[in-house]
């Protein structure tokens, strides 16, 4: 029989139970229960899938089968018994008595067949009867007319594997099934079974009543003739059908193409219509604004005519060449011409002098040809002028010279003073022709005669360079007196002012018509003379217009320079765009323009190893975007919450930023560099309730339990996580969950986007304060959406805007306000974004991989590229070495000369710099080239190295050494621009320009978004109102910051209604950003009734005469080194002061390096003791220049150093001992003994240098 494992386990606990109590089994319980054997084949329920067990039954099986009954359940399980239809549809083995139980075998496994069972038809049950009686063993089975059953004989177990082995191959062998079914599943399928054939025999019947009438029907029969005349007409009909059914489809396929084709023009009709309208409405928008501003240009054009008609009376070159003196110096316009032994004179400076008085002379004797002979012909070019004598030979007017080699420079000069000499006389002639008294006739005040003037020669001595120098002098004032003249006897106009006659115009056209004409000369000629007037242009272009007048110092307040903005929005700052009130909202737009470009990418993992970039369009990362954003709702988490992003840069990280944008979250970055416990205080401090971070950084954010757990109640991680990760967060009521768990939980979802407007926090980000807690600085959508509209209207003006088509790298932490605008900046111009694959050492492979068109950099990484491109160009042989840096300087004489980088040596760009030649149409020019190139250069390609596509290098953070910007220039073919911000003010607040060489060693000039002013630092002897002005930057604008979060003291203390000066800090004095302040009179901007807050930066900087920017100090001890990090030297010169070692130090750090030094007052008891103790002889002195002694200061500094916890780049890597006192005989402290730094900078300079050479 079959039962189930449950009855098996049934009988194993009643028989467990009567052993323990000592009783068993009697006869009635026998009856009733059924031993069962577990080691007896098992098999599995094809319908239900229970386990089987085919036992044997006992005396009760005989009476069962005696009495016909076929089989039975035993333990409750159901029987069917007493029925015809179930003769031999299951076998029932008797029960084996005194038989040793064994196993015998497993029904065979394979494939159960759905809807069968075990039936075993009369033949099968006879075959199975027979074998079983000739082995003289089994069961006699009962006939199939329900016949009485013979006894078993019992044979041992080995009959019971054939029965058993038999049973199976029977019922495999007839019913291709190799499971059983149980009773109950038995009873089902019978029951089913039953209600088909009652259904089938249904169905009969009807067939049969059905037959039975058609017979009884008359018949019809045709005839063979009517047959076929049928037949006939059927098959006509059939063609016809065939016919018109291959009309209509034709027909069908002509209408489907009309359809197509109408369903074609009717989306090129949409599409014009979308296309008409939209440029209906720029040309709309475009119409209203050339209405507004018509008025304020008839305005203008009012006023420039006024300003014309005043020019008419002026004098132009009395006003555009201002002569005049500078101590030992003659000037023109500001430029010093001449040179002294300890006023070196720039060469720059002397060529735009030279060139200022050849252009002024060449005026005067043009505007009196022809009767003025000009013999000597002045050739002015900007900084480069040249002379032509009477024999056609030039000569150049500029330098750099030898002074070893300088007679042509020595000719020329002669020349020019000729030159003048000759005008002079016909001064003279025309004032003799005027009836002028002979003593009021024209003379030169210095008489000149030959090489001298007034009995100084033009000649330059090695010796004697104060001669050289007064000559040069005495020249000028000769030329200012002929000027003077000039001015008297003339009613001078430039020649773009005058109209030529009709006449004259129509003279010029026929000479012209009669003469051919050579293009290629003009062409020639009008490309020279563009270039050179872009030099002249150049050296008088100015970049900000004044918009405030300076004030003088009154009441204590110091004086305050002119305020200033870039010109290009001197009649007010750029709007920003209509419905543009968050950055989410620039997101969206950029999805919809873009929606298929590539938006993020990283570089995939191919076993083990990194391998190309993979993209995420920007269709694809908004669909990402909101399932992030929906996850975090379904928390609870609401607009103005604040959430935490901590780890390196990546697409789940702008992901996660840009689901904080959507949803109105606070993104509050995380980092650690901050310094110990400032992940912990920053969670705490913003009350940070969700946290994405990095896979490798979660058991840094699990330290800040218990006390972030207050607030952190989501953290979900970049990547996966680990059980014991789990566990810690559980343990403090915090859930975790890797990425993909997150993003499930809102694939479902869908929440409102809520509305967000300008004056909303987007980001509050923690400044690394050098003392106390990092204050967290509050950035609006306003602020980052207005220095991304200041930046694009500043590149637009140079047309060198960003596009669709740029890619970035990003590596710089998006955790800092310089990369996070960056990326917000392209993102709104539907850029490519690249991120690195997070191994510094790596990066130059990521570039050359990605190969992107823009890098944003710190000083310190293009440094490691600059050193890079100087140690390969240097081992690449010296022939090799010899040609670049030829090539170097040749590029960089004509970048200096005013041409564009572009233009100033593109043959040697594409063999030197570049990887490709250009195709030239000579062959042998082309062999030759590619010759060079794979002799000379195969591996100098500097701009290949980085990618190829590089267009633009951004350095900021950190001031970049001129030599370096000025190299990178050259080589990398790109531009290499500095900039300049605060976290308060945004990130940026200047910009150097493109093609400028002029902006080398400055941050340009300020974005077209902010107002600057230099601001007087007396202490300091810095000057806003002096002829070079110099003070604090002060910069005012809606790009600075809302206040500083939970701190409304700090604020209130720097938002104040008249300037305010950093010194007045106190908990934030050693902080860069903080002085922020009101002018109570202050224009105001964007059309607001509120005064615009003005920010002073700390900054001591210097404007240079074009407008940029140059920082050339700090108003407090605190300074940034070359990797970005701020330090306070007061502070940690308090902190090494505890050495017992030393008496006191003085510590410096340079913005072009990465580590400290220091000049210390070494103990001298103690340096004697240790002297003594590590047999050092000598004096002070000389145990004070031993390198022994200066390890032992410094380690003793490196220990206090490290018992303050002081950050890596805050320990001494240097020092230089002094055994003598800081003192006032040196000029090194006051009287109050406070350290006069710059003194201490100008006296150790030497050590100082020497310390950075050696530690490097």
């Amino acid at each position: 029989m079959l039962v189930t494992h449950n009855q098996i386990d049934r009988v194993k606990r009643i028989e467990f139970d009567m052993k323990r109590h000592g009783s068993s089994i009697n006869a009635s319980d026998k009856g009733r229960i059924i031993a069962v054997d577990p080691n007896l084949p098992r098999a599995l329920c094809q319908n239900c899938r229970q386990s089987l067990c085919i036992v044997g039954v006992d005396s009760h099986a005989d009476k069962f089968l005696a009495s016909g009954v076929q089989g039975s359940s035993f333990l409750g399980t159901g029987s069917i018994s007493g029925s015809k239809r179930m003769d031999h549809s299951f076998v029932v083995l008797p029960k084996q008595r005194d038989q040793t139980s064994g196993i015998p075998p497993r029904p065979r496994s394979g494939k159960a067949i759905d809807e069968s069972f075990v039936v075993l038809p009369p033949p099968a049950a006879s075959v199975y009867k027979s074998e079983l009686g000739a082995d003289g063993g089994g069961t006699n089975l009962p006939s199939p007319e329900g016949g009485p059953a013979s006894s078993l004989n019992n044979s041992g177990f080995h009959s019971m594997i054939t029965v058993l082995n038999r049973a199976f191959d029977i019922a495999t062998t007839q019913t291709q099934v190799e499971q059983p079914m149980c009773l109950e599943c038995m009873r089902v399928l019978f029951d089913k079974l039953d209600k088909e054939v009652e259904d089938v025999n249904m169905d009969i019947k009807s067939y049969e009543t059905c037959l039975q009438r058609l017979e009884g029907e008359a018949k019809h029969v045709l005839s063979e003739t009517e047959f076929l005349k049928e037949k006939l007409k059927i098959e006509e009909e059939k063609r016809k059908l065939e016919a018109a059914i291959a009309e209509t489809e034709t027909k069908c396929g002509e209408v489907t193409a009309e359809l197509k084709e109408l369903e074609l023009k009717s989306s090129r009709f949409k599409e014009l219509e979308e296309r008409y309208w939209q440029e209906f409405n720029n040309f709309q928008f475009q119409l209203i604004s050339h209405q507004e501003e018509r008025g304020a240009i008839l305005a203008k054009i009012e006023v420039s005519q006024a300003h014309l008609e005043q020019l008419k009376h002026v004098n132009v070159l009395n006003d555009a060449f201002p002569i005049g003196f500078d101590r030992a110096f003659g000037t023109i316009n500001n430029f010093r011409l001449g040179r002294l032994p300890k006023v070196q004179v720039e060469w720059d400076e002397l060529n735009a002098a030279w060139g200022q008085a050849c252009l002024l002379l060449h005026t005067m004797a043009q505007y009196f040809r022809p009767k003025f002979l000009y013999r000597i012909k002045i050739l002015p070019m900007g900084s480069y002028p040249r002379i032509m004598d009477s024999s056609n030979n030039t000569y150049d007017l500029f330098g750099p010279v030898n002074i070893f080699w300088s007679s042509r420079y020595d000719d020329a000069m002669v020349l020019f003073i000729t030159c003048l000499k000759e005008f002079a006389e016909f001064a003279n002639s025309k004032d003799k022709e005027n009836n002028v008294a002979p003593e009021k006739c024209f003379k030169l005040p210095y008489k000149i005669e030959n090489d001298k003037v007034g009995n100084y020669s033009v000649f330059q001595s090695f010796k004697r360079p104060e001669m050289w120098t007064k000559a040069l002098k005495f020249t000028l004032c000769d030329l200012k007196w002929a000027l003077y003249w000039f001015v008297g006897k003339t009613n001078f106009q430039p020649l773009t002012a005058s109209v030529a006659p009709h006449s004259d115009v129509s003279r010029a056209r026929s000479v012209c018509s009669k003469q051919p004409v050579d293009t290629r000369q003009f062409e020639y000629s009008t490309s020279v003379y563009k270039k050179t007037r872009g030099r002249e242009m150049a050296e008088s272009k100015k970049f900000i217009v004044e918009i405030e007048k300076a004030r003088e110092a009154e009441d204590g307040k110091p004086s305050v320079g002119p305020v200033y903005r870039n010109a290009i929005v001197r009649d007010g700052f750029r709007q920003l765009p209509r419905g543009l009130e968050s950055c989410w909202d620039s997101f969206c737009q950029s999805v919809e323009k873009y929606s298929d470009s590539p938006m993020l990418g990283e570089r995939e993992m191919v076993d083990g190893k990194v391998g190309r970039y993979v993209w995420l369009t920007y269709r694809q990362v908004y669909d990402l975007v909101l399932t992030v954003g929906a996850s975090i709702r379904s928390f609870g988490v609401t607009q103005e919450d604040k959430c935490g992003i901590y780890g390196a840069n990546c697409t789940r990280w702008v992901v996660s930023m840009q689901a904080c944008n959507a949803y109105g979250l606070y993104c509050v970055p995380l980092y650690d560099t901050l310094g110990a416990g400032a992940v912990e205080y920053i969670i705490c401090h913003a009350e940070i309730s969700i946290a994405f971070v990095e896979e490798n950084k979660i058991s840094e954010l699990l330290k800040t339990f218990p006390s972030s757990g207050k607030y952190m109640k989501i953290i979900v991680s970049f990547g996966e996580v680990t059980l014991e990760q789990r566990q810690v967060a559980g343990n403090f009521s915090s859930n975790i969950y890797s990425w993909s768990e997150f993003l499930l939980l809102g694939k479902r979802k869908k929440y409102d986007i809520p509305m967000k407007k300008k004056t909303d926090i987007c980001t509050i980000m923690y400044t690394s304060g050098t003392t106390g807690d990092p204050k967290g600085v509050m950035i609006s959508n306003e602020s980052i959406l207005s220095i991304i509209s200041g930046v694009n209207h500043h590149l637009e003006s140079m047309n060198e805007e960003f596009s669709e088509a740029d890619v970035y790298i990003s590596y710089l932490p998006l955790a800092h306000i310089f990369d996070r605008v960056i990326e917000e900046l392209f993102i709104s111009k539907g850029a490519s974004i690249g991120f690195w694959h997070k191994d510094i050492k790596k990066l130059l492979d990521d570039i050359q991989e990605l190969k992107p068109t823009v890098l944003c950099a710190v000083p310190r990484v293009l440094d490691k590229i600059y050193t890079g491109l100087v140690e390969k160009i240097s081992s690449a042989g010296i022939i090799r070495q010899t040609i670049f840096n030829a090539a170097y300087a040749y590029k960089l004489h004509n970048m200096r000369k005013g041409y564009k980088h572009a233009e100033a040596a593109p043959k040697i760009d594409k063999l030197v710099f570049k990887k490709v030649i250009e195709m030239y149409n000579d062959v042998k020019l082309v062999s030759c080239l590619q010759i060079l190139q794979t002799s000379l250069y195969p591996n100098l390609q500097v701009k290949e190295g980085l990618g190829g596509k590089l267009r633009l290098i951004l350095s900021g953070a950190a001031p970049l050494s001129p030599s370096v910007e000025t190299y990178l220039r050259v080589a990398t073919c790109s531009h290499v621009l500095q900039g300049y911000g605060l976290t308060e003010t945004c990130a940026g607040s200047f910009v150097a320009r493109p093609d400028e060489l002029s902006m080398v060693a400055t941050v340009g000039p300020p974005l077209p978004v902010v107002d600057v002013c230099l601001e007087s630092v007396p202490d300091m002897e810095y000057n806003a109102l002096s002829s070079t002005p110099r003070g604090e930057i002060c910069i005012r604008g809606k790009c600075l910051f809302s206040g500083y979060y939970k701190r409304e003291d700090l604020t209130k203390e720097v938002m104040t209604d008249e300037w305010f000066h950093t010194g007045r800090q106190t908990e934030s004095s050693h902080h860069r950003f903080t002085a922020f302040k009101i002018l109570a009179k202050a224009p105001r901007c964007f059309s607001t009734n509120k005064p615009t807050p003005i920010c002073a930066t700390g900054d001591i900087g210097e404007w240079q005469p074009d407008g940029s920017m140059k920082i050339i100090d700090r108003k407090k001890n605190i300074f940034k080194l070359s990797q970005g990090e701020y330090v306070s030297v007061e502070n940690l010169e308090g902190i090494y002061s505890l050495a017992s070692a030393i008496d006191s130090v003085w510590i410096y750090g340079s913005s072009y390096e990465s580590f400290l030094v220091g000049v210390v007052n070494p103990n001298l008891d103690s340096l004697k003791r240790w002297a003594e103790e590590h047999t050092v002889d000598g004096d002070v002195g000389t145990i004070c220049t031993d390198p022994r002694a200066r390890a032992y200061i410094l380690g003793e500094l490196t220990k206090i150093g490290k018992d303050n916890k002081l950050k890596g780049f805050e320990f001494i890597k240097g020092v230089y001992l002094d055994p003598v006192p800081f003192d006032m005989e040196r000029d090194l402290i006051t009287p109050t003994f406070k350290k006069k730094r710059n003194n201490f900078l100008k006296y150790y300079q030497k050590p100082i240098e020497d310390m950075y050479n050696s530690t490097k």
